[in-house]
């Protein structure tokens, strides 16, 4: 495939966690839980498992940009990677084990990886801002290089930003099924 298509594909799975997280999150607000009730019940089963796949693709599109298309990570998107590429394993387990309570676990990082998400999202945005952080170096990528821009706003910092809130949404709404629960009793 090429990076047209690779793009295209990254940015429709991004605007589909982005829908899902802003559905759960004004279900949540505004339903007087009826309808979030549903939705967590729905969900909550797999909720790890599509923690785990969201995990997983986006660890994989990060090495595609990086390792095949060669573009090159700034000190930022490092970071990014530090707070994701670990959860695809965390979620894995998590999902074997049907361990609701990853979420003390995975949250936080995933609070941390969304922050300097946000912070590089907005400096690829405003780039003539100071920063010390990102000093050009010879041979470094600058924090500011926007490799790409799909559907004119989603660039890679917006992705690793989708993935981070998707999993923490997702590790919120995470239950045991009644099955799981009735055979641990029994």
């Amino acid at each position: 495939m090429n990076l047209q298509t690779m793009n295209l594909l990254f940015g429709l799975l991004t605007a589909l966690v982005n829908v899902f997280v802003v559905v759960t999150f004004l279900l949540w607000l505004f339903s007087r839980q009826n309808l979030f009730v549903k939705l967590r019940d729905l969900v909550g089963p797999n909720a790890l498992w599509i923690g785990f796949a969201v995990a997983a693709v986006t660890m994989a599109g990060s090495l595609y940009y990086s390792e095949y298309v060669n573009f090159d990570p700034c000190k930022l998107c490092w970071f990014q990677r530090i707070a994701l590429y670990p959860m695809a394993i965390i979620m894995l387990v998590a999902a074997l084990r049907k361990d609701v309570l990853v979420k003390f676990y995975v949250v936080p990082v995933m609070i941390v990886g969304a922050l300097v998400s946000i912070y590089h999202y907005q400096y690829e945005w405003l780039p003539k801002q100071e920063s010390t952080f990102c000093s050009v170096v010879p041979g470094e990528t600058p924090c500011n290089v926007t490799w790409f821009r799909q559907f004119g706003f989603m660039s890679l910092a917006y992705m690793a930003l989708s993935s981070a809130l998707a999993i923490i949404t997702l590790v919120l709404l995470a239950r045991r099924s009644d099955d799981d629960e009735e055979a641990e009793l029994a």
